[in-house]
């Protein structure tokens, strides 16, 4: 079948309906919570309370402050980690809580 000027593939047009209603952010901050593990280890996704994104923000919540301060160090490599897995920029910010 041969496209013509107007039509476009299924993934271009998923895209582009998530982006319409909004859930693109949602769907990303599932996939950063679901890996959170692989993406940062185990160590640090024993001591993770919650992760959220919202606004590009990515909110870390930890219950150590030790660990908190490291992340704090390292937030311009988390940053690459999240991004690099997105293969887009998802997140500008981290705030540790």
């Amino acid at each position: 079948m041969a496209f013509t000027g107007n039509e476009i593939t299924l993934r271009e047009a998923i895209e582009a309906m998530l982006k319409e209603y909004g859930l693109e952010e949602r769907i990303n901050q599932t996939h950063i919570a679901t890996n959170w593990e692989k993406l940062m280890g185990q160590t640090i996704n024993i001591r993770t309370q919650e992760v959220k994104l919202k606004k590009r923000k990515l909110y870390i919540r930890v219950n150590s402050s030790v660990l908190r301060e490291e992340l704090h160090y390292a937030r311009n490599k988390i940053l690459e980690i999240i991004n690099a897995e997105f293969k887009e920029p998802v997140a500008d910010e981290i705030v540790l809580l």
